[in-house]
Order: C-alpha cells, then structure tokens, then sequence
C-alpha cells in the first residue's frame, strides 16, 4: 500500500508528481493507478487508499455495473441508485396496458412488491490485479498477431482458472482483461447478483423532462434517477432468482450528503465507461468523421422511422418499441455530435500535431526509430486503403477468379502451408494428397484457353482504374505512374499483360516442379503471376475485418509502447470496466458570448414546461414547485430553491450513466446521467474548456421521494427521517 503524498508533502515532491500528471484531470484512471494520482493536492479530503484497495473494504466495492450502465449500493440492503434510462427497459418489462408505468412511474412500497426484471445481473468489481508478464510468459519474440493471439487466450484461461480454484472465490467471475491494445493485462476479480428487482422509477415526464431536444444539452432539468435491488439466496451467496431470495448485504456503501454544491467544488466520480477511441489516434478520427459516422447516422435515421410508424399502431406496440426508439434516438444525436464537433474543431488536426512530436522524438534516436519508426508510416498506408476496402476486395476477388491467378494461388498457398507441421496444413496441401494436388493442376493448365485466361486477367487489373493511387499495391502505382482516364486503365491491361507473358508458370514442368516442392524456399514467390497472388492474399488479409483489426491492434500497441516509454502515466481507452475520473464542478462557454453556469434549479422545470411532450411535468410536481415549500432540501445559495443538476469537469462517457458523484469527502451529490453536445467528441480527445459531465443533484431526488412519490420508506433506507 502505497503512503497518500498529503498536504504537509515536501515541495519538491508536489512538483514532480505536477509534472508527471499535468493532465490529470483528464483521463479514466484504472483502479491500480488512483494512489499514485496527485489526488490530496487537487482536492481530495480522504485517504485515497479509501477509494479502492484490493484488501478490504473500499468505496469502489459499492458500485455496480448494470445492463451497459452504472449504479451504486445506497443501503446495506442492496439498494442500488441509478439512471432512470438505465431501469428504463425494466420499467417497460413490467409494463402492460392498463399499468403503464413508464408513464405514471413506479414504487414498490414493500420488498414484496419489488417484481424481477431480466438482463439486469449486477457486476461489483472487488478486485484488479496486473498480470501482464505472467500472461505474456514463454510468448515467442517473433510471434504473429494470431499466434500471440492464441497465447494470450491460453495463458488468460489458465490463470483465471486458478484464480477461481481458490478456496472461497468459486463463486466470483475472474476474467483477464486487456489494456493499451494488448501491451498490459489485468485480472479482474467480479461479484455478480443475477437477482436484481425493480424498486422506483418516477414517471417518465419527469425522469425524461426535455426528452430528445434536451438530450445532451445544458441547461438541463430531468430527475434522471431511478432503483433497483440486488438479491442472493438465503445463504448469502449469488442466486439465480427464488422468491426465497433475500436483499443482498454490500461490504460498502455510499452515504449521501445534502451539503450540495457550488462552482469549483473538486469531485470525483466512479464507474464503468464503456468506450472511448483516444488511442487510436488522427488517422482513425478522420475515417469516423468522413466516412463511418455518416453511414451510421443515415442508417439509424431509417430504422427509427420505421419503429416510430410501427408504434402509432396500438399502446402495445408503443410500450414495447419505446425503449428501442429511445435508445436508437440517443445514438443518433451522439452520432451527430461528433461528426459536428470533429468538423468544427479541428480535433483531428490536433491530434496529427501531438503524433508529430511523437514521431520526432522517435526518429530522434536510432533505437527508438528502428523499434518504432514504421508505425505511424503504416498505419497512415493502411487507412488511406480504408475508405476504398470494400471496392479494393471486390476486385482482389475478380483478380483471384481467372483462371491464371487460380493456379498461382495454389503456388502460393502451397508454400503457406510448407511452413506447418504436414498434420497442421489444409487436407489439400498435406503429403498424401500432393499427387492430386498436382494432377488436378496440370489438367486445369492443359484446358487452359491462354488467350481467354489473358483477357480476363486484363479486364480485372482494369477495374483498379476506379481506385486512387493511395489505395493501390506500390507495384500497381509504379506501373500506371500519374495516368488517368482510358491511359489509367489501358496502363493496367499492358501490366497485365507483362505478367502473364514473363511467368514461368505455363513453361513445361514448372508447375509440377513448384507443387512437388519440400520447403517453402523451393517457391519462386517472386516470379509476377506468383507473386499477384501473394499480394492478394496480403490484401485480403490486411483488409479482411479479423485481419484489419489485427493489424490495426499491433500498431496501436507499438504507439503505447513508444509513449509510455517516452514518460509519463496514461491511462487506457474505456472498456466497461471499473474507473476512476475527477474534476471540478465548473461552467463552460459554448460559443461566442455565451457562458452557462454550472448548476440549474426547480426554476427552471416551471419555465421549461409547455404542457405538451417532452416538456410536460405531472400537475402534481408543478403545484409542489409553485408552492415554493421547499423544507430541508432547499439551497440557501440558489434564493432557497432546489437544485436541479450541475456540470463537471470529470471525463465520462457512455456507461458511465447512473455512476455516483461524489464530493471531497467521499459522499454521494448527485448520480451521472449525460455529457454536454460539446463533450461527445471526448471519445476521441478531451477538452477542459467544453468537456462536462451533467449529473443530477441528490436533493432534487430526495425531495421527489419525498413530496411527489411520498415513499418515505425509500427516504428512511437512504437515512432520512420520513
């Protein structure tokens, strides 16, 4: 256990550890990185060891991981807060006509009347442990990407096997999780409650006040909360659901503080974002913004419309098509997002310039330039083929279908499987059935039309005439040069040409030469027509989704590696597993002239409300707000109203809906539900300036439990007097 640097720390220390984590309010940190993270200097007013040790009881063994989101353990009872969109889906499972709750709500007002919901199991992270040298132990230096592959898949099932073998972890999930594109491992220790039961939800005009306009927008005014209840068999250990079942019993859970908040309060926040593209840099930033983001968009604007149109039938089809709508809506506006703010921002030109610096100090030093020199050069190769894959494909295959290129691909696949042990190799190419290989070949050679099998070789090399040079083999680019039009494809047709006329495959003998040969080094892989069907199969590889993502992780990794050896801690992209991120409460300038505070009030619900969806507040909840009574919940900083929700400097992204903000002292102030428009590009770069977490204050839920719900019950469990 590493000792907290406290506030009586020696100067020169606090200025190292400044230096090494200068952008540390970005970032969502791996548990095993928060001791060593500045934390006492930025804010922080408990022992860090608090928020997570592997050895006993720590807050971050009261949050949960549910349904793609986040909750935490409110109670000892198993209570767990979260997002109203996350118990969203359960709200529809128990819905039916004539009890629709998503649109009145929905209390349990005793444990008896808490139904069971399905696809809610509860992940609680107990445990994370680096294991990266055991799994990479006896992995050979010059591996391929497949072979480490199936190494790290071997070694990762071994060691959580043991894991699990030990007395008293049976019960537990043990999984092996990779980091930084495969560099680091970890090995997460996971409690997992497949019981879990609706308790509240408030109605969906209020839980989703502002509806699809206001969604990740600021200023925002929805109580976007919502509990569910974590259960286990009798004995106390994980069970399937029985009625038998008994509320689960949490190591921890979170105390709720009504101090609230105000502009610059540190916080920090807790919970299992589920993806972020920061790693993998400019080059796939502008492939998202031109090309894949577009596709997506316009897809998902086609199947809304048909869901929308399909649920005006009946309130059936309504209830069971709203949470896909709402789910496909929130996507599409993300979406839409980040193709805005990476066109407007230049983020991508941004982040070319940092990998710039990274490039210079790598070619700065020999070492350096021979480990890592060609990373980014490829890389930069391969995605300037990407936006033309499916087209390059298309023609790789019309290449590999005459009759010319099948045989120099058996060559070619031939001396493949000559480097495998004979039982490891494809039937086709095994020693017992090498005379067929060749009799079957030399017959395909003697019906050979040569003048037909040119001709189709040609017109295929002339359907590369639609692809730019950047997406083409270097020896096709060097064959066409800067041609264009008819001279481009007349070009392609004459290389051909030369192919077939210098191979020496339809020569006597050189056929059944090549496929009696013993050892790959026998193959004349260069001779033209062979070497055609080497490069296809390169292509198809490289291109081929498993083989693109391949390629793409092992460059990606070379680029942490350099990074990290450049100095400095870095957190990973998210995955869905447990982090840790904190900032400061703080409000932000979206544009020119405009600057919007951090925090909101009840105010706002009355000026925002039409009367008509989604701005449409329940009677009840207007009266209470007009009436202005406000009690123990009222802020004497806001003329004695209620907070509504606040921004934050934290970096969250999807996943991290219903995670807990937490104050200085540990204590929960609100629950995470949404980022600013501006932030959704965060999933590629961080910004302080407009990046913002949007949480719901706790004191707007409480005194919804309270005076619109009136489920005292829930209050006293929470540790309020009713």
């Amino acid at each position: 256990m590493m000792t907290p640097l406290r506030r009586g720390a020696p100067a020169v220390l606090a200025l190292a550890l400044t230096a090494l984590f200068a952008r540390a309010d970005e970032g969502m940190w791996l548990l095993t990185q928060v001791a060593k993270l500045p934390l006492r200097e930025k804010g922080l007013q408990i022992d860090p060891t608090l928020i997570y040790r592997p050895d006993g009881p720590c807050l971050a063994h009261a949050i949960v991981q549910v349904d793609g989101g986040t909750g935490e353990f409110v109670s000892p009872d198993g209570l767990i807060l979260t997002n109203h969109h996350v118990v969203f889906d359960g709200v529809q499972q128990v819905s039916a006509e004539g009890k629709n709750y998503v649109d009145n709500g929905f209390v349990a007002r005793t444990r008896e009347e808490e139904p069971y919901v399905t696809g809610y199991d509860a992940y609680v992270t107990l445990k994370v442990e680096e294991v990266t040298s055991k799994v990479l132990e006896g992995l050979a230096p010059n591996a391929t990407e497949q072979e480490r592959e199936r190494h790290v898949r071997k070694a990762g099932e071994a060691i959580a096997g043991e894991a699990k073998a030990k007395p008293g972890e049976e019960h537990l999930e043990h999984t092996i999780i990779e980091h930084f594109s495969g560099a680091r491992f970890f090995l997460y220790t996971k409690l997992v409650l497949p019981d879990v039961r609706l308790v509240y939800a408030p109605p969906k005009s209020i839980g989703e006040f502002g509806g699809d306009i206001d969604n990740f927008m600021w200023p925002r005014h929805c109580a976007d909360f919502g509990f569910f209840r974590a259960y286990t068999g009798p004995d106390g250990k994980p069970a399937k659901h029985a009625k038998e079942n008994v509320p689960y019993r949490p190591q921890t859970w979170l105390k709720i503080s009504t101090e609230g908040v105000k502009d610059g309060d540190f916080s920090f926040v807790m919970g299992h974002p589920g993806q972020t593209m920061r790693e993998r840099g400019s080059l796939s930033m502008a492939f998202n913004r031109d090309y894949q983001l577009p596709a997506q968009v316009n897809q998902l604007e086609q199947i809304i419309k048909q869901l929308e149109e399909a649920s005006k039938a009946s309130e059936k089809a309504y209830l069971d098509n709203i949470a896909q709508i709402k789910s496909l809506n929130n996507a599409l506006k993300n979406f839409v997002g980040k193709v805005d703010g990476l066109h407007r921002r230049a983020l991508v030109e941004k982040v070319a310039a940092e990998e710039a610096k990274l490039g210079e100090w790598i070619a700065a030093d020999p070492e350096r330039a021979k480990r890592w020199g060609r990373t980014m050069p490829t890389m930069q190769a391969l995605y300037a083929v990407l936006p033309h894959r499916e087209k390059l494909l298309e023609v790789i295959a019309q290449i590999e279908r005459t009759e010319l290129l099948k045989l120099a691909a058996k060559v070619q696949k031939l001396a493949v499987e000559l480097g495998k042990p004979d039982a490891q190799r494809e039937r086709a190419y095994r020693d017992d059935r090498r005379e067929k290989l060749i009799a079957d070949s030399k017959e395909m050679l003697a019906k050979l039309d040569r003048a037909k099998a040119l001709a189709g070789l040609q017109d295929a090399f002339a359907a590369l005439a639609e692809l730019p040079n950047e997406a083409l083999p270097a020896e096709v680019r060097g064959a066409i040069g800067s041609a264009s039009g008819e001279e481009r494809e007349k070009a392609l047709r004459e290389f051909a040409q030369r192919i077939a006329e210098t191979t020496g495959l339809g020569t006597s003998g050189r056929l059944e030469q090549w496929l009696a040969a013993k050892s790959a080094s026998e193959i004349p892989l260069d001779d033209p027509l062979v070497h055609v069907a080497v490069k296809c199969a390169e292509v198809k590889d490289m291109l081929g989704q498993q083989g693109l993502n391949r390629r793409l992780t092992e460059l990606r990794r070379q680029l942490y590696e350099a990074r990290a050896a450049r100095g400095g801690e870095l957190y990973p992209d998210a995955n869905s597993n447990l982090r840790f991120t904190y900032g400061y409460v703080k409000g932000y300038s979206p544009k020119d002239a405009v600057w919007y505070t951090p925090i909101t009030t009840v105010r706002g619900v009355l000026e925002k409300d039409t009367g008509e969806a989604p701005f449409n507040s329940p009677k009840k909840l207007l009266d209470l707000l007009r009436a202005g009574e406000f009690g123990r919940w009222a802020d004497p900083r806001h003329g004695n109203s209620i907070p509504v929700a606040f921004t934050h400097t934290v970096d969250i992204t999807g996943g991290n809906s219903g995670s807990p903000a937490l104050n200085a002292k540990g204590e929960l102030i609100g629950i995470v539900f949404d980022g600013n428009f501006e932030s959704l590009t965060a999933d590629y770069v961080y910004d302080d300036s407009i990046t913002r977490c949007i949480s719901v204050d706790i004191r707007y839920c409480l005194f919804l439990l309270e005076r619109y719900d009136e489920a005292g019950h829930l209050l006293a469990e929470l540790g309020f007097r009713s």
